[in-house]
């Protein structure tokens, strides 16, 4: 149960995250680069509380039968700079009556919780870009959007561990 310093970090963490979303890349990319700043002086502060804590796990995502280089991009990214562990599992699509995998992510309450957020947020994100992408381009079929999405999470990865190097 959080106290007062940590409801008020992480209700600046969350605004940061919603700032995130803006439409200007530049100023999305700052705010990811703040919340990530703050989530890693928290998280450094906080180690031995996030342990007695307790962890907790979430599936992201749809179970699939192939993982993209995107999506493999995407779940390195949250275990290398929003302190959980993720990892791809294994699991039957009922409905499909296939086998697949599912992304599931391990941590504390917390970073579970921000994790899924910044999940959702790129995979939001790297669609948006590759639709306005595909109307710049005047591009009709969607042939090149695995790599152009492998691309945006490549490239937001990078962008975060030049920030990580930066604020450690």
């Amino acid at each position: 149960h959080a106290g007062p310093d940590q409801r008020r970090v992480g209700e600046r963490i969350a605004r940061l995250l919603a700032l995130a979303e803006s439409p200007n890349v530049h100023e999305a990319e700052a705010a990811m680069a703040a919340a990530q700043r703050l989530l890693l002086k928290h998280n450094l502060e906080l180690r031995e509380a996030r342990v007695a804590q307790g962890y907790v796990w979430k599936h992201l995502g749809k179970a699939t039968g192939r993982t993209t280089e995107a999506e493999r991009v995407l779940s390195l990214l949250l275990g290398k700079h929003f302190f959980v562990e993720a990892i791809w599992v294994p699991v039957y699509r009922a409905t499909e009556g296939k086998r697949g995998s599912v992304l599931e992510i391990c941590g504390s309450p917390d970073n579970v919780e921000i994790a899924e957020y910044v999940h959702g947020y790129l995979v939001q994100t790297a669609d948006r870009l590759w639709r306005e992408h595909k109307i710049a381009k005047g591009i009709r079929g969607d042939r090149d959007r695995r790599t152009f999405l492998a691309g945006v999470m490549s490239g937001m990865s990078d962008k975060l561990a030049r920030e990580q190097k930066r604020n450690t």
